[in-house]
C-alpha cells in the first residue's frame, strides 16, 4: 500500500514568521496552495455559516488530508486559520486580509490551481531515478541527464542495492538518498519530497541507451503550458502486460485513457505541485495509477511525447506474472474508487482482452525463438470448406455471401470488411459454435503435432475470422493463429473488422495492403528469422503470395492453377502427405498423392512432385 505524503511541505523554510503583512511574501514557491486553500475555506465558512472539518475541506479541495493538514498547520501558525481542539476551521479575521490583499494573484481552484504558470516561473527540473541494483546502467544514464542545462539536481533513491549501485550514481554526480521503504512507489515519493525543481521527471535505473535530449523532450510541452503531465512513447513495442493486461482493463475502464501508447511506462515528467497529490502505489502499478488519478481525479492535461528507441533489460515470465497482478489491481482499485465498474464493463474488457491477445504475434509470446514456421491457411487447408461460407448457411444469408466470396471487382480489404458487415448483430456463441463444428481435413491434426515434434511451430494464417481461427488452432493443436479481428459488443457481433496486424508492414508485399506474406516479415523482424526457415502451405488465390515469399512452399488440393504454379511441391489429401514431402515420418499411412511420389520412394517422386529440386 502506497504512503500518504505528510511531507508535501518539508522543503518549506523552518521557521516562518509569526504574521504577514499585506503584500509580502515568506515563500513564494508555497503562497499560491495557501492562498487557495483560504479561498476554498472563505466559501464554505461563507455557504454553511459555520466553520468546516478539515475532511470536508480536503474534499472541495481534491486534496490529500495529509497535504491540507500541512497546509491548515502552517497557516494556523500564521493566525490566519483558527482550528480549535474539535477540529473546524474558520477563516480568522487576519487570513481575510491576506486573501483580500492577494485574491487577484490566487487562481480559484474550479479553474485548476495544475494549470501551466509560464516557463519565466518555472525552477529547474530534478531528474529523481528510484534503483536498486542496477550498477550495470547507473553511471551512464547520470551522466547523460546531467548535461542537460534544465536539470538542477539527478536525485537517486537507493532500493537496497547490494551492488555498487550507490557509489557509481554518487560518482556520476548524482544525489543518493536511502528509500524510506522498499518499493517503487515509495522511492518516487521520497524522490518529489527532496526534489528542489517545479518539475519533477522520473527515469528508470535500467535505460541503457536515451536520446541526449530527453529531458528536453519531456519537460517542453509541461515548459509551454500544454500539459501537467508527460508520458513518453517509445518506438519498440509495447510488453506483453501491456497488450495483454493494462490495455483491455484502461479500454474497459477508463476508455479515455485508450490513446496512451505506453500506461505502464516508467518515464514521466509533471509539476512537482501535482505530483506531490497524487496517490502514489508501492509496487508495478504505480505508473498507471498516476495517470488515472492525474486525469481523472485531479483533471490534469496529459500528454503522451515519442522519445524514440530505448533499450530495457528483459523480465523473467514470474517477474511479468507478478506485474500483470499489480497493474490489474491497481486499475481495478481506481474503477471502484470513479464508480466505474459495471457488468457491461467487464464484458468490454473481455472483448478487448481477446482482441490484444489475437493482436500478438507469436513470437512475442516465447522466451525462445524457434528455428523453424510451419504457415498453414485454415479454409481448405485445415478446415474442410470455408468457414463464412458454413456460418452463412446456418444463419440463412448464403445468397448474400455468395456473390461477395472471390469477388475481384472488391480489394482482399474490402471484402473482408464488406462479409464482416453482413454478420452484424450475431451472437458470438453462434460464431464459436460454427467453429467448433467445422469438418477438418483428414489428417490435419496428425499432421500438426508431427510438425512440432520435429521442432516447428505451427501457425494458422487466414484472412477470416480470428474468433474461429482459435478455436480450429486448438482443434489441431498448432501454436498460435493470425486472422481478422471481428468486434463484438455485449456479446454481439458489431459488423467492424480490423485487419490482422501481422498481414500489414510498411515495406512488405507491393500488390496487398493486408497480406499473407507479410506475416514471414514481421516473424523475421521478432524472432530473427531467415526465409529459409518457414515453410508455407496453401491452396486458393489469397495464399499466392505467401507460397511465393516461403523458401519452402506446398499447394495442397489447390484450387487454381496460379496456385499450383505459385507453389514448389504439389499435394492431394490427406494433409499428411505435406510430410512427406518435408521429409518426416508420417504418424499414418498417406494416400497417394496426385502428383506424388511412387511407390517406396521412387524416383518418381521427383518427376512427378517437384517442379524444382528439394533444397532443405
Amino acid at each position: 500500500m502506497a504512503k500518504e505524503n505528510t511531507d508535501f511541505f518539508s522543503i518549506c523554510p523552518p521557521d516562518p514568521p509569526a504574521k504577514i503583512t499585506q503584500g509580502e511574501t515568506y515563500d513564494n514557491k508555497l503562497r499560491q496552495e495557501e492562498l487557495v486553500l483560504l479561498q476554498v475555506l472563505h466559501e464554505l465558512n461563507e455557504e454553511f455559516q459555520t466553520a468546516v472539518s478539515l475532511e470536508d475541506l480536503a474534499e472541495h479541495l481534491g486534496w490529500l488530508r495529509a497535504t491540507v493538514e500541512r497546509c491548515v498547520h502552517r497557516l494556523t501558525d500564521l493566525e490566519a486559520v483558527e482550528w480549535p481542539q474539535l477540529g473546524h476551521l474558520s477563516l480568522t479575521a487576519h487570513g481575510k486580509g491576506l486573501l483580500a490583499a492577494s485574491v487577484s494573484e490566487a487562481p480559484h481552484p474550479s479553474q485548476t490551481w495544475l494549470a501551466s504558470s509560464g516557463e519565466s516561473r518555472l525552477r529547474p527540473v530534478s531528474v529523481v531515478i528510484p534503483a536498486l541494483n542496477e550498477a550495470r546502467t547507473i553511471g551512464h544514464l547520470v551522466h547523460a541527464v546531467r548535461q542537460s542545462p534544465r536539470v538542477e539536481e539527478v536525485v537517486v533513491v537507493d532500493d537496497g542495492s547490494t551492488d555498487d549501485t550507490v557509489e557509481i550514481a554518487a560518482e556520476a554526480g548524482a544525489t543518493v538518498i536511502m528509500s524510506t521503504l522498499l518499493g517503487k512507489g515509495a522511492s518516487m515519493e521520497d524522490g518529489i519530497r527532496v526534489a528542489k525543481g517545479d518539475i519533477v521527471l522520473f527515469l528508470d535505473a535500467d535505460l541503457e541507451d536515451i536520446r541526449p535530449d530527453i529531458v528536453e523532450v519531456m519537460t517542453d510541452p509541461i515548459l509551454r503550458g500544454e500539459a501537467d503531465l508527460v508520458k513518453a512513447a517509445f518506438t519498440r513495442e509495447a510488453g506483453r502486460v501491456t497488450v495483454l493486461t493494462a490495455r483491455p482493463l484502461l479500454s474497459a475502464f477508463f476508455p479515455e485513457l485508450e490513446r496512451f501508447q505506453q500506461p505502464l511506462g516508467g518515464i514521466v515528467a509533471g509539476r512537482a505541485s501535482l505530483l506531490r497529490n497524487l496517490r502514489l502505489e508501492n509496487d508495478y502499478g504505480v505508473d498507471v495509477g498516476l495517470l488515472i488519478d492525474a486525469v481523472i481525479a485531479k483533471g490534469a492535461a496529459v500528454r503522451e511525447v515519442d522519445i524514440g528507441r530505448i533499450v530495457h533489460e528483459s523480465q523473467s515470465l514470474e517477474a511479468l506474472g507478478a506485474m500483470a497482478k499489480q497493474v490489474a489491481r491497481v486499475i481495478l482499485d481506481r474503477a471502484w474508487r470513479y464508480e466505474r465498474l459495471s457488468i457491461n464493463s467487464v464484458r468490454e474488457m473481455e472483448e478487448a482482452e481477446r482482441r490484444a491477445r489475437a493482436a500478438l504475434l507469436p513470437a512475442l509470446d516465447t522466451t525462445v525463438a524457434p528455428s523453424r514456421y510451419a504457415l498453414l491457411d485454415m479454409d481448405g487447408v485445415v478446415a474442410n470448406g470455408r468457414y463464412v461460407a458454413q456460418l452463412a448457411e446456418r444463419l440463412g444469408i448464403s445468397a448474400e455471401l455468395t456473390p461477395l466470396l472471390d469477388n475481384r471487382s472488391f480489394t482482399d480489404d474490402q471484402r473482408a470488411q464488406m462479409i464482416a458487415a453482413l454478420f452484424t448483430n450475431v451472437d458470438k456463441e453462434i460464431f464459436e459454435e460454427t467453429a467448433r463444428s467445422t469438418p477438418l481435413v483428414p489428417g490435419a491434426p496428425e499432421t500438426v503435432l508431427a510438425l512440432r515434434k520435429s521442432g516447428y511451430r505451427v501457425g494458422i494464417v487466414t484472412d477470416s475470422f480470428h474468433i474461429a481461427a482459435e478455436i480450429v488452432r486448438r482443434r489441431v493443436f498448432a501454436d498460435f493463429c493470425i486472422a481478422h479481428l471481428l468486434h463484438f459488443r455485449h456479446g454481439r457481433a458489431t459488423g467492424e473488422l480490423t485487419l490482422a496486424p501481422a498481414t500489414i508492414a510498411e515495406n512488405g508485399c507491393k500488390q496487398h495492403h493486408s497480406c499473407k506474406s507479410n506475416v514471414l516479415l514481421h516473424l523475421g523482424a521478432c524472432a530473427g528469422l531467415e526465409p529459409v526457415e518457414t515453410v508455407a502451405v496453401g491452396d486458393n488465390l489469397n495464399d499466392i503470395c505467401l507460397l511465393r515469399a516461403a523458401d519452402m512452399s506446398i499447394a495442397f488440393e489447390p484450387k487454381s492453377r496460379l496456385v499450383q504454379e505459385a507453389a514448389r511441391y504439389t499435394v492431394r489429401a490427406p494433409l499428411t502427405n505435406v510430410l512427406r514431402v518435408l521429409g518426416i515420418p508420417s504418424p499414418e499411412p498417406a494416400a497417394p498423392a496426385a502428383n506424388g511420389p511412387g511407390p517406396n520412394g521412387s524416383p518418381q517422386r521427383e518427376q512427378q512432385l517437384a517442379k524444382t529440386s528439394l533444397t532443405w
